[in-house]
């Protein structure tokens, strides 16, 4: 019941995903493989090329080549570091948050939706559950894919 439930999530929200690059809300030009590298850009606070490269387990070569490759079609700047001026830290546009507004408009009517129908206390074991589904899956997913 628990995994059919998540597949299901993840369907609708893979679908949603797909509709909307169909759509072109983010961009004709841009890959789905780019517009993941932007989720993580968008998610991570003070994120860095070499923190993706590690995240991803790839080059940081190849991170800066999507990198560049972002910045140059207006989704992602670089900022300099006020503590430490060899780091860059990478931060999605005033242009990509509003594509993420309405990327996000289904989010906020199911969030919505829930804290209607639930109690807090009932969000919060959901809350819970849903850290806890992300830490053993992450862990999982990184100890499975390590290449030796």
């Amino acid at each position: 019941m628990l995994k059919e439930a998540i597949d299901r999530y993840f369907y609708n929200l893979t679908t949603n995903e797909l509709r909307l690059m169909n759509q072109k809300v983010l961009s004709s030009d841009i890959t789905y493989n780019s517009s993941l590298y932007l989720d993580m850009i968008a998610y991570q606070n003070h994120c860095t090329a070499s923190q993706l490269a590690e995240m991803l387990q790839v080059s940081k070569s190849a991170v800066t080549i999507k990198v560049n490759e972002l910045i140059q079609q207006g989704l992602v700047c670089k900022t300099q570091s006020e503590t430490d001026k060899r780091v860059f830290y990478l931060e999605i546009t005033e242009a990509a948050a509003r594509i993420y507004e309405l990327y996000d408009k289904g989010l906020y009517h199911a969030i919505d939706t829930v804290q209607k129908q639930y109690t807090q206390e009932e969000i919060a074991v959901f809350c819970r559950i849903l850290n806890s589904l992300n830490d053993s899956c992450c862990k999982e997913m990184s100890h499975e894919y390590q290449i030796n």
